[in-house]
């Protein structure tokens, strides 16, 4: 399939190719030059690109498939595990018996799908098979192991030209040492989709989705429309112990060697850089237990000449070292029916997380990044953003942080607007801080509230440190004080915010157009309950 160069040989755009395997368990394949008696020796076929066994010193990097042929609208390239179109349990929880891609004697990476258009991807795992990571210190590769160096499933690197309408369904990227998906840089027309429906990035060494290839700042603006569905980033910044179930929940699974910025390490799990005009959607996904913030796409509007606009929902950010969701919005972006638990102390706690091996956990300096804020907002001239029922409760310094966009200091004064509605805000005592409570909001620039166009109403506030209602802000009169009672609640740690009818949040919303279900899927009445979950009705709330 390949020339001695590494080009392709028989595979071309629009082709498929997919791994004949029994779909009824997963089939493992090597990728790159065997090391340590792990994979075959392609010197000999492939030796322009791939080393003599166990070369060491990174020669092994170059020996990976080269990026897939572009496909087109009609007739896409496919590259296809096993079990395609049964690959994910009906929960969204794990893939089902896809096909595995595991990367040896560090490989640069496994699938490159740089300056590609019109590529799908669909039931993959990609793996390596040693328990190590790119982090120095204990746990770190070595030359005698088998792993991937930089990324799994490479986007962009430095400034080169991502995949244009690429698609992504039912892919894993586990326990790599380095970042799982690398690079941004998507798509050349505003008319290009990229979509990414049941993907898995879970336990990588480095950055979960790490949106900047190198060196990028400006110039690397994704463009057109991102669509993320089902996305469940977690542990990243730790490693997954191998082997991985991927038949079962990753909470059902083991990691260690967690490393964060003081250590040398990187562990956001999902990340943006500045983009140009595109809209980021994301849905039904969840950003857990990573060693730096959970959903960080604040400088996606660093460039203050392009309007990039941030729409999520129905998702969940919870126990990650830093902040739980960042939005940076150029144009209108909104947040509805989403779950924020800032428990940032979590990864510091040995007992926590019992299945972990000792000595896993992270280093106290680096748990609770940024004064343990929750939310954090960076707007341009005129820019909107929208939160509407939303469940936010835990420690940390603020909840909720608005500030301008660095090339945009008086946003504030220049069109921006801020609605906010429905929203449950519950503070809970830091451990770390005397016992502290989260205060509301911190304005960077100025109180947005006071704008024509703002607008404060209908929140439930309860033990915040600026009381209820939020006297940060002074402007709210139609608001409900009290604890929202939430099924579980008396554990920061194991937060159910599911809600009885008898919580003073049930019918005391209102009514907003487009909000026609809650975080569970459940039709909303009229007038609605406040936060992400209308009322309790035997849901789980968690995977």
């Amino acid at each position: 399939m390949l020339n001695w160069d590494g080009s392709w040989a028989s595979f071309k755009g629009g082709d498929t190719m997919q791994f004949a395997d029994p779909s009824t368990a997963s089939q493992t394949y090597y990728m790159g030059e065997q090391n340590s008696g792990v994979g075959s020796d392609w010197h000999t076929q492939l030796g322009g690109i791939c080393p003599q066994p166990n070369a060491g010193g990174g020669a092994g990097s170059s020996c990976i498939l080269p990026a897939p042929p572009s496909g087109t609208a009609s007739n896409p390239t496919r590259i296809l595990g096993q079990n395609t179109g049964a690959c994910h349990d009906s929960a969204h929880t794990h893939l089902v018996n896809p096909t595995v891609l595991s990367g040896i004697d560090n490989a640069f990476a496994i699938l490159d799908t740089r300056s590609t258009n019109y590529v799908e991807i669909s039931c993959i795992e990609i793996t390596q098979p040693d328990t190590c990571t790119n982090s120095l210190g204990p746990g770190q590769c070595t030359a005698a192991q088998n792993y991937v160096q930089y990324g799994g499933l490479i986007l962009n690197y430095l400034t080169s030209q991502g995949p244009s309408n690429l698609t992504l369904q039912d892919v894993a990227v586990v326990g790599l040492a380095g970042n799982g998906i690398l690079g941004s840089h998507l798509n050349k027309l505003s008319t290009d989709v990229f979509s990414a429906t049941d993907v898995y990035v879970i336990g990588n060494g480095g950055a979960g989705w790490n949106g900047d290839g190198g060196g990028c700042d400006t110039s690397c603006e994704t463009v057109g429309t991102m669509n993320l569905s089902y996305v469940t980033i977690d542990w990243n910044g730790c490693v997954a112990v191998k082997p991985f179930n991927m038949s079962v929940p990753d909470t059902q699974n083991t990691f260690n060697y967690c490393y964060g910025q003081s250590d040398g390490g990187y562990g956001d799990g999902f990340v943006q850089i500045a983009a140009g005009n595109m809209s980021l959607n994301v849905d039904h996904s969840f950003f857990r237990w990573n060693t730096q913030d959970g959903f960080d796409s604040l400088h996606l509007s660093d460039d203050v000449t392009t309007s990039p606009a941030i729409h999520i929902s129905d998702s969940w950010s919870e126990g990650n070292a830093g902040q739980t969701f960042k939005l940076g919005a150029g144009a209108a972006s909104t947040a509805i029916n989403n779950v924020s638990i800032q428990n940032c102390r979590i990864l510091n706690e040995p007992t926590a997380f019992p299945n972990n091996p000792s000595g896993w956990i992270l280093d106290g300096a680096d748990v609770c990044r940024a004064s343990g804020d929750h939310w954090a907002f960076q707007l341009d001239n005129g820019t909107t953003v929208t939160l509407e029922n939303n469940t936010s409760v835990g420690y940390g310094t603020t909840m909720y942080d608005v500030g301008c966009a660095a090339l945009a200091p008086n946003c504030m004064t220049n069109g921006a607007h801020f609605i906010f509605r429905n929203n449950i805000s519950k503070g809970y005592p830091d451990p770390g801080n005397a016992g502290r409570l989260a205060s509301g909001f911190y304005f960077g620039s100025g109180n947005i509230f006071l704008n024509a166009g703002s607008a404060i109403d209908h929140n439930l506030w309860s033990t915040m440190d600026t009381g209820c209602p939020d006297s940060s802000v002074g402007l709210e009169t139609i608001y409900t004080c009290g604890d929202p009672d939430m099924i579980g609640e008396s554990n920061i740690n194991a937060i159910n915010p599911n809600l009885p009818a008898s919580s003073p949040a049930v019918a005391s919303g209102i009514a907003i157009p487009g909000i026609t279900t809650d975080f569970n899927g459940v039709t909303r009445p009229n007038p609605p309950t406040i936060g992400a979950m209308d009322s309790y009705y035997g849901l789980s709330s968690k995977r």
